[in-house]
């Protein structure tokens, strides 16, 4: 799981995430995190904080304002990260009772029962699939995304959920969803406003690997799949 700040990309590697608002033309690096990372991306953020565009990124610093004519494009970025092995969660396994850890059934996840969403969840346990979810919590905002995975034919069946905390009625307001590709390219795409919850589908085959994109202001978590 990656997360914006800094990212954690393997066991003993990070890279640091720096915001860089409008008008700026430099990205500023903490003396803090001069050591210890993998890279340094530069992020443009909009005066809402709503969307980020990837800007370029350094290898190393050793100032605390690097112009973003130093930067490496984008395109690079992918390429630098390619030899980094990013774990991946084989939704395979679930179907065999393995399941991977810190994902939970429907009752571990809700002490207290919300009837439309326990149908939800069991509806898919009935078709002979899996599905189970995780609390996430970011300052003051409460959701839970659940991962599904049901053999249909000779494919996979995947569902991405994302629902309000008990305490909430809606999902965090502007929060984006995406689905990615092998190569990071964003395939699906939902977002917030008035929201309730969040339901995304799609097919793949046994062996496809895909990520799913979580970002809300600042804050960015990327998690890894493999079907």
């Amino acid at each position: 799981m990656l997360r914006c700040g800094g990212l954690r990309v393997a066991s003993s590697s990070k890279i640091e995430c720096r915001p860089v608002l409008l008008g700026q033309d430099y990205m500023r690096v903490p003396p803090e995190v001069f050591e210890d990372r993998l890279a340094y991306i530069a992020v443009r953020l909009n005066r809402e904080l709503t969307d980020a565009e990837i800007l370029g990124f350094v290898e190393q610093v050793d100032a605390e304002m690097i112009p973003l004519s130093q930067l490496r494009s984008p395109e690079e970025l992918f390429d630098f990260l390619q030899p980094i092995p990013f774990p991946r969660i084989n939704l395979s396994d679930w179907l065999q009772n393995s399941i991977a850890q810190g994902w939970k059934t429907f009752e571990e996840i809700f002490p207290v029962q919300e009837p439309q969403l326990a149908l939800n969840f069991r509806s898919r346990d009935k078709r002979q699939g899996v599905k189970r979810g995780k609390l996430f919590q970011h300052q003051n905002n409460h959701f839970t995304r659940l991962i599904g995975v049901q053999p249909i034919n000779r494919e996979m069946q995947i569902s991405v959920e994302l629902y309000p905390t008990a305490e909430q009625i809606y999902l965090p307001h502007n929060l984006k969803v995406n689905i990615l590709n092998e190569t990071g390219r964003s395939i699906m795409e939902a977002i917030a406003t008035q929201t309730k919850n969040i339901q995304m589908e799609f097919k793949g085959e046994t062996g496809e690997p895909f990520s799913v994109q979580i970002s809300l202001g600042q804050m960015c978590m990327i998690e890894s799949f493999v079907i």
